[in-house]
């Protein structure tokens, strides 16, 4: 008997363990329903737009959600489930989520400028969605099969990122003005475009995850918009990367195109890559000039 009293030490010890992180991760979750995080209300049940932004920080900081919805005149609900450091791929996981708990929205805008050089650092961070989604969790698996593993045996090991504490912040707090204040030096300025070499690189992954998203617009039918973002610097080889982002969308998908627009001079940016709030406004003012909260495709 006292042979046996190790073996059910341990059994006893492992079961206890697997109740109670199971127990306290469901309660973690439970968090979600109250936190007006865009993702959180998404996976929670609480997500249904009309409108779906997509980008990494330059569609996180370009395109507020009520600047957006006075724009479309309250005719649609926008939501914003853009994230920082994202990539075309992380994109596309969540877009498929959405549209397999909602259904397809209207229409699904997608700043697709430096997030197609991006790879999935920043889903790391999203381990606390991998019990709601099983595209987070192949990515994390993919990319980072160590964090996969570790909360697959604890799922409580996923709510320890940032994004689980932005979410607690968040039932509190609401989500704060995103748009930045600042400009960015003359100086900085030039420094940045002598360093202007090439163009984001496009990489196989998120190219193919943008063929997927421009496929589930044929066939759930939703209107998806691609919009290229001022930058500071110029490039010499932005028109080429323009020709294969166009190649890889077709002629049917609409492009709002404004990295060669010269409305924006320095005192619109806060940094070579982000507009601060006076550039925010020019950029929504020439959306509403083009006609882009009109619904329908660009003519």
């Amino acid at each position: 008997m006292r042979a046996n009293f190790p073996f059910k030490f341990i059994l006893i010890f492992v079961l206890v363990f697997i109740a109670g992180d199971r127990l306290f991760a469901h309660i973690a979750g439970i968090a979600f329903k109250y936190s007006c995080l865009p993702e959180a209300k998404m996976y929670s049940g609480r997500g249904k737009a009309d409108v779906l932004v997509f980008g990494d920080s330059r569609g996180y900081r370009h395109f507020p959600v009520m600047s957006l919805e006075k724009g479309f005149k309250g005719r649609f609900k926008v939501s914003n489930l853009s994230l920082i450091g994202a990539s075309i791929e992380g994109m596309e996981a969540r877009l498929f989520d959405y549209v397999e708990i909602y259904g397809p929205p209207k229409m699904v805008i997608v700043e697709s400028t430096s997030s197609l050089s991006s790879y999935n650092e920043a889903f790391k961070e999203q381990r606390c969605f991998m019990l709601y989604s099983k595209r987070i969790g192949r990515i994390i698996k993919n990319d980072y099969p160590v964090l996969y593993y570790a909360g697959k045996v604890s799922n409580l090991f996923n709510y320890n990122s940032v994004t689980f504490l932005n979410a607690l912040h968040k039932i509190v707090i609401p989500e704060p003005e995103l748009t930045l204040k600042g400009v960015i030096s003359e100086k900085n300025a030039e420094n940045v475009q002598k360093r202007a070499k090439s163009f984001y690189k496009i990489t196989n992954d998120n190219k193919k995850a943008l063929k997927r998203i421009v496929e589930l617009s044929r066939e759930k039918g939703f209107e998806l918009r691609i919009v290229l973002a001022p930058l500071l610097p110029k490039y010499n080889d932005y028109k080429q990367w323009k020709r294969s982002l166009e190649g890889i969308i077709g002629k049917d998908v609409s492009l709002w195109e404004y990295v060669s627009n010269n409305s924006f001079v320095r005192e619109h940016f806060y940094n070579h890559n982000h507009l601060n709030k006076d550039g925010v406004k020019v950029l929504l003012k020439i959306l509403e000039q083009d006609g882009f909260f009109r619904q329908g495709k660009r003519t």
